[in-house]
């Protein structure tokens, strides 16, 4: 029997949403007056993460280079946690040029969706060290996005190897709920969706609207399956919670508000989606997910700290 399949992949959705959510944003920094410069910023950012999602994609990178290139992230969160600029007692940034760059925005959620479809003694223990980097910032945004990600991985596809990331990621965002936040909100970046009302009822609806279209990569998840479906679960969980960080506190506001960061890290974290949607039939689909799980079972064997 064949599937009815002509839908866009999650790749091409997320990089039109990308693109729309950032137009968005940047009709907002405009009618609020932003220095010319932050929109050069969300430019480049969206250009640049763009050539990259047309290049090479990472999750085409298989075997143990994709745990390598996870640890080689996750040592960067580390770097910054305890080398990185410090402000109001946090390290969360590191200085390139004359910017803040928040290099937890940019990896963290790429580093997340390749730990789905990866897991491996090396990338738990990048788990690990996301986990403590984020506790060391401290980042309760980032730190609640990884424990989010971490519980909606475990309901959608649980096995022994997501015990340790769980209890360390929350772990972490425990340890950022108990340390002080005090880093003070900055314009454009933080509360943006109040802002943006504030400025005028459309200009609000507008950003609000942006903001929802940077979740629809998840709803990819309905024509996916195996490991592109989980992803695409989990993509929109990780979002979901930083939008609502940034609602509720003085967190960077994703791809609408100012912040190369967050608009490099959206398009990383596309990269790691599924390019096209099911073209299989339902026969094909069953062998791809036993060899899914023969693929599990040979990584499972690889853990033997899990045994």
């Amino acid at each position: 029997m064949k599937l009815p399949v002509t839908r866009l992949g999650p790749q091409q959705i997320g990089g039109m949403s990308a693109i729309a959510a950032t137009m968005a944003g940047l009709i907002y920094l405009s009618l609020a007056q932003a220095p010319v410069s932050m929109i050069v910023v969300n430019l480049a950012a969206l250009g640049f993460g763009m050539l990259l999602l047309l290049g090479e994609r990472i999750a085409r990178s298989g075997g143990g280079f994709t745990s390598t290139l996870m640890l080689v992230m996750a040592l960067l969160l580390l770097v910054t946690a305890l080398f990185g600029e410090a402000t109001e007692g946090a390290r969360r940034w590191i200085m390139v040029g004359p910017l803040f760059i928040q290099s937890s925005l940019i990896v963290l959620p790429a580093l997340i969706l390749l730990f789905v479809g990866r897991r491996t003694m090396l990338s738990v223990l990048a788990m690990v060290i996301a986990a403590l980097s984020l506790a060391l910032q401290p980042d309760r945004a980032m730190a609640g996005a990884l424990l989010a990600a971490m519980v909606t991985l475990s309901v959608v596809r649980f096995d022994r190897t997501l015990l340790i990331p769980l209890a360390a990621s929350l772990a972490a965002f425990t340890v950022t709920v108990v340390r002080s936040d005090t880093v003070p909100a900055v314009p454009f970046v933080d509360q943006v969706y109040y802002s943006a009302f504030e400025l005028h009822w459309l200009c609000g609806a507008l950003v609000l609207g942006g903001t929802a279209l940077l979740l629809l990569p998840a709803f990819a998840a309905a024509w996916s399956t195996g490991t592109g479906r989980d992803r695409c679960i989990v993509f929109g969980t990780i979002w979901l919670a930083l939008i609502l960080a940034a609602a509720l506190g003085d967190y960077p506001t994703p791809v609408v508000g100012y912040s190369g960061a967050a608009i490099l890290g959206y398009v990383l974290s596309i990269a790691v989606l599924p390019r096209k949607t099911c073209k299989q039939t339902t026969r094909e689909l069953q062998a791809d997910d036993g060899e899914r799980s023969l693929r599990e079972g040979e990584d499972m064997k690889r853990i033997p700290v899990m045994e």
